[in-house]
Parts: C-alpha cells; sequence; structure tokens
C-alpha cells in the first residue's frame, strides 16, 4: 500500500475514533447546523482555470451555466487552498467542492499521472 493511501486510511481510522484529535472543519460544524453558509467568508485569490465550462443558453446564446473551476481561495480569512467545484456564471452561488492543501494537490497530481488514460 502507498504511502499516501496508508496515511488516508489512518486519518479515517483515527478520526473515527478519536475526533478530539482532530481540528473541525466549517463542513462539520455546517452539517450539525452550528453555522450558516452565510457566516463564510472566502476570496478567490487566483483562478486557476475551469475543468468544465458552462453550457451555453438556447435563448441567449451566451454562457449562463455552471463551470467545475480549480481556484487558490482564502476561506474566513485563512491561508488559501486550493479548491475545486461547480460555479455559477457571476459567482454568487457555488457548488459542494474539494478544497486541497499544496502537499495534497501534489500527491492528487501524482495519482492522476500515474493513470493510464
Amino acid at each position: 500500500m502507498g504511502d499516501t493511501m496508508k496515511t488516508v486510511r489512518e486519518w479515517f481510522t483515527n478520526k473515527r475514533m478519536d475526533k478530539s484529535r482532530f481540528e473541525y472543519s466549517w463542513m462539520d460544524f455546517i452539517n450539525q447546523g452550528e453555522i450558516k453558509m452565510t457566516d463564510i467568508k472566502y476570496e478567490i485569490v487566483k483562478t486557476i482555470g475551469a475543468v468544465s465550462k458552462p453550457a451555453l443558453s438556447r435563448a441567449e446564446g451566451s454562457a449562463s451555466g455552471w463551470s467545475k473551476e480549480l481556484n487558490l481561495i482564502s476561506w474566513n480569512e485563512r491561508e488559501p487552498k486550493y479548491d475545486l467545484r461547480d460555479w455559477s456564471g457571476d459567482k454568487s452561488k457555488m457548488g459542494k467542492g474539494v478544497t486541497l492543501t499544496k502537499e495534497e494537490l501534489l500527491a492528487l497530481r501524482d495519482l492522476l499521472n500515474s493513470l493510464d488514460l
């Protein structure tokens, strides 16, 4: 088993057994109803690129849908992290996504590069 998978497996095992050892993420509090999405502040520090582009609206002939983007985002005025999620065309709404540190992004890159696509 690779070091990355071992680390992930240990993290999930330990998280279930002793949550007091880990810092809760803001999503834990949202899921428990303790804070609302409107309490979350974010700043898109850098737009890296779109993974999928919005479909063209037939009526308008312009892009009006959602796109999946990789951005560098500061959540609640913290250190920026890489973030992959769906965004509405005007960036006023967001879908569920995943936030990664630089190290996690590099590990993901290595995993993707190892695939035979």
